[in-house]
This record gives C-alpha cells, structure tokens and sequence, in this order.
C-alpha cells in the first residue's frame, strides 16, 4: 500500500483559509501540516542545503501550498529550499516576489498585452491629489507601500475621505500607488481565482469604502458571475505570465473590457467559496498534488 502524500502550508498561522486548506487536504487523505517559516532556518555548506525546523533537519515533503503574508527574504528562502529539494510548490519564490510588487507586476502585463487599470505610483504624499487627477479623479483605489509591498489599501470616493487618507499619509513617508475605481452603473470589480492555469470561479467584489486597512477583503461582499470569455482569458494569462499556479486575478470591467489592477498570491477563500459554494480549497490541494498537465509552463520574469 503506497505511503499517503505529504504536504506543508507554509504560513503564520493557523486561521481562516489556512485552517481550511490543511481540512481539505486531511479529507482526502494527505499528511498535512501547518509550517511558520520563522521557526525555520535555512543551512548551505558548500553544495548541501538542509533546513532545520526546531532544531531538527526537515525532509521535502510532496507538496507545499505557500500561504506567505509578505515577500520576506528568510520566508522566500525557505520556500525556495523545498523547491530546490524536489517538493512540488505552488507557487515559486521568485513567482510571489515579482507578484508582491504591484507596480512590477502591473508593469510587465502592460508590456505583455495585458490590458492594466490606469495606475500611476509616487512618493511625497503632498502630491497625491495630482497623482489622483493622472488616474482621471475620484474614486480611486489608493494603497501604502513599503518596500515594494501592499501594507494598507483604501477606496476613496469623496473628497473628504481623500483629505482623511492624507492626514495619515503625511506621517508615513511612505511609496503611493493609486489606481482608477469603478465610477460608473456597468462597470465594476471583479475577481478571478486561477488554479492551474484554468479559471475556477468568479465573483463581482463591492468592498467597503472609505476605510484604511491592509486590503479590501474584510467586510467585502461578493456575488457570484458568469464572466465573460475575454476576462477569463485576461486571467488566466495574468497568471502565467507572472509564473502563479494559484492567484486571485482582481480586474476592472466595463462592457466585458477586463484591465487587470491587482493580483493576490495568497487569496483568503471562505468568501469565495460562500459565494460560489465550490470546495475552493480542495481544488487547489488537488492541483498541489497532481502532476501538472502537460503544456501548463510558469513563464514568470519573462
């Protein structure tokens, strides 16, 4: 009787979809285990390379579902051992560090083809209001960055809100990334999860406004869609293009004329699968420990 697989979450903790993962993947019989990439410390020596968890070395497992909240260095280089040690991962850490770069990211789709949402970056929050006029006004989707990272998002669609945003702003020093918003009846927010290269499920997002926090997701409402062919194919080469085997693909659609303005690498899925009623999580265990299909390629950095 062959050995059950193995696979590694590897994530802070264990809450929400990550508790939903390691669920999904107990149910079908996989050896599965939550992994904090802080207790974790990666050894090289000439050409061996172990890692150490605890004090202990730790064997590959088959698979690793990366649930990482930030591109950290030491968090990448844990994922990239389990890569290089033969582990199928979701995922790669070069993939995620391209990703977890909007402007990059956004950066090389527009050079690829891929239709982006208007979006214009800075760095003194006095010049915000001109940076909001470049992106053709109010609302707009504005995001704090440090380090090349998404650290906070907020959709202002008032002048007032747009003043309160800034009176935090002021004090952080910190890169502006502001998008244009959906501002009119037909056009609106749409999300996409990727698995694989295939578009599983999509949902119209309408996020609270009006509120700083670290994304859009708390208090977000969502409502499933059928999407259009041309939104699905804008997603699925979002993905592939930026090297994801599991990505939530936000875009702006208007009259089925999808412009991509985020991707999530780690996207929560209890909403989704409320939404949808789909076993989100089950498809991508299923997909973590499957051999890809022929033809599926990570392209990421291309």
């Amino acid at each position: 009787m062959p050995a059950p697989k193995t696979l590694v979450l590897l994530a802070r903790r264990r809450i929400g979809t990550n508790r939903r993962l390691l669920r999904a993947a107990r149910e079908r019989g996989i050896e599965a285990r939550l992994v904090d990439p802080a207790e974790c410390a990666v050894y090289v020596d000439g050409r061996r390379f172990r890692l150490v968890r605890r004090g202990k070395p730790m064997p590959p497992p088959d698979a690793v579902v990366p649930r990482l909240a930030s591109a950290a260095p030491h968090a990448l280089a844990v994922l990239h051992h389990f890569e290089l040690a033969g582990s199928r991962v979701l995922n790669r850490a070069q993939a995620i560090a391209q990703s977890r770069h909007p402007m990059q990211a956004l950066q090389l789709l527009a050079d690829c083809g891929i239709g982006v949402s208007r979006t214009v970056m800075g760095r003194d929050a006095r010049s915000v209001r001109r940076l909001v006029e470049l992106v053709g006004g109010l609302p707009v989707l504005l995001r704090v960055m440090r380090g090349g990272e998404r650290r906070a998002s907020m959709i202002c669609e008032t002048p007032a809100s747009l003043e309160a945003a800034l009176e935090v702003l002021f004090g952080l020093g910190q890169d502006i990334v502001v998008q244009r918003y959906p501002r009119h009846p037909g056009e609106r927010d749409v999300r996409i999860l990727v698995v694989g290269g295939t578009a599983v499920c999509a949902v119209r997002r309408i996020p609270q406004t009006d509120r700083l926090a670290r994304s859009l997701e708390p208090g977000a409402r969502y409502e499933t869609i059928a999407p259009s062919s041309k939104i699905v194919e804008a997603a699925e080469a979002t993905a592939r293009l930026l090297g994801l085997e599991v990505a939530a693909v936000d875009m702006l659609d208007r009259g089925a004329v999808p412009k991509v303005f985020q991707v999530e690498v780690a996207p929560p899925l209890l909403a989704l699968e409320r939404a949808t009623g789909r076993d989100l999580a089950g498809t991508i265990v299923d997909w973590a420990v499957s051999t890809p299909e022929r033809g599926w390629t990570a392209v990421s950095g291309t």
